[in-house]
């Protein structure tokens, strides 16, 4: 048992902690990086001027919209789903050819942050 158990506890350990020091994993998760390993250079992702990694992963949810605009710049384009609530949504990435890309978008609502969302999207 422990020759399961104790290789089981390293191995994690080990993905944990290169999770922690790679900006793509900590954005998409290890299904992001199985997807590009596999998509034999088929992801297409656009990103915002002034977009990186680094830059996306420092927002955090309560900051408000000019906070944003200062950390991350002009989003590639804004959806706005709900006029009557001021609802809307910054993407900062998108794929021009509807293909597979690294989705990150910022959800905002009454000019705050309420929620960021990041992963690898197959089309």
């Amino acid at each position: 048992m422990k020759k399961i158990i104790i290789p089981t506890i390293l191995l994690l350990g080990i993905l944990f902690l290169i999770k922690q020091f790679n900006p793509k994993l900590k954005l998409d998760g290890y299904y992001g990086l199985l997807c590009e390993w596999t998509s034999q250079g088929s992801e297409n992702t656009r990103y915002s001027e002034n977009y990186t990694d680094k830059k996306f992963l420092s927002l955090n949810e309560g900051m408000t919209e000019k906070q944003v605009y200062k950390i991350i710049g002009k989003p590639v384009y804004v959806w706005n789903y709900s006029e009557v609530n001021s609802e809307y949504c910054f993407m900062y990435s998108d794929s021009p050819t509807s293909e597979d890309y690294r989705m990150r978008k910022v959800f905002i609502k009454d000019n705050v942050v309420r929620n960021i969302v990041s992963l690898y999207y197959n089309d």
